[in-house]
C-alpha cells in the first residue's frame, strides 16, 4: 500500500470501457487543491497524443470547471514500460489546457525544447500559486528542481522563484489579475 492508496488490488483493477453504453474514458491523476483550483494529468506514451475526443472532453472540463477556479489539464508524457510504474520522475510535461476565471475561453500552452518533468511542473505551480505547504517531498525524500529551495515552511512566502517553465511566466499576467482585481 502507497501513500493514499488503501486497497492496492482495487487500484490496479482494470475498468473495461467495450461493455459500456456509452463511450468514455478515465483520467489517470486528479487533483482539488485546497477549494482554490483543480489540476488533472494524463499520461500519454510517447509518440501517442490525445484521441479526438478525449482531446475535446479535457478541453471542454478545462472550459466549464475555469469559469468557477483556475483549471489545469496537464498532458505528460513518458517511455515507461508497461510492467513499470509511471510518475512524476519519468513523465514530462508536453502541454497544458488551462482556464482562469478571469479567462473568456480555456487556452492550450504547448511546451517546444524545454520540458520538465511533472513533479517539476507540480513544484513550480506550487510555488507560483504559493501551495508549497501541500508538497510531499519533505516526508518522501523527493529532491524538487533547483528552482524550488528547500526551506521550511513558515518561509515560503518570502521565497521567490525563477524556475524552468515558461508556461508560468506566460500566464502569470492572468493569474495576477485574477488574484488581484
Amino acid at each position: 500500500m502507497t501513500g493514499h492508496i488503501y486497497n492496492n488490488a482495487r487500484f490496479h483493477q482494470k475498468a473495461n470501457f467495450q461493455n459500456m453504453l456509452m463511450a468514455g474514458s478515465d483520467i489517470d491523476f486528479f487533483c482539488e487543491v485546497r477549494n482554490k483550483l483543480y489540476i488533472f494529468v494524463e499520461w500519454k506514451t510517447v509518440g501517442t497524443g490525445l484521441p479526438t475526443g478525449q482531446s475535446l472532453g479535457y478541453r471542454r472540463l478545462v472550459s466549464d470547471l475555469g469559469q468557477v477556479k483556475p483549471a489545469f489539464c496537464v498532458v505528460a508524457y513518458h517511455e515507461t514500460n508497461p510492467q513499470d510504474d509511471i510518475d512524476g520522475e519519468n513523465s514530462f510535461v508536453g502541454e497544458v489546457f488551462y482556464r482562469l476565471p478571469n479567462m473568456s475561453s480555456q487556452q492550450h500552452y504547448i511546451y517546444d525544447e524545454q520540458r520538465c518533468s511533472l513533479n517539476e511542473w507540480l513544484a513550480d505551480f506550487s510555488a507560483e500559486w504559493r501551495l508549497q505547504h501541500i508538497i510531499k517531498a519533505q516526508q518522501k525524500g523527493l529532491v524538487l528542481w533547483e528552482g524550488v529551495p528547500q526551506v521550511d515552511r513558515q518561509n515560503w512566502d518570502e521565497v521567490q522563484v525563477e524556475g524552468p517553465s515558461a508556461f508560468f511566466d506566460h500566464i502569470r499576467p492572468v493569474r495576477w489579475a485574477y488574484e488581484y482585481v
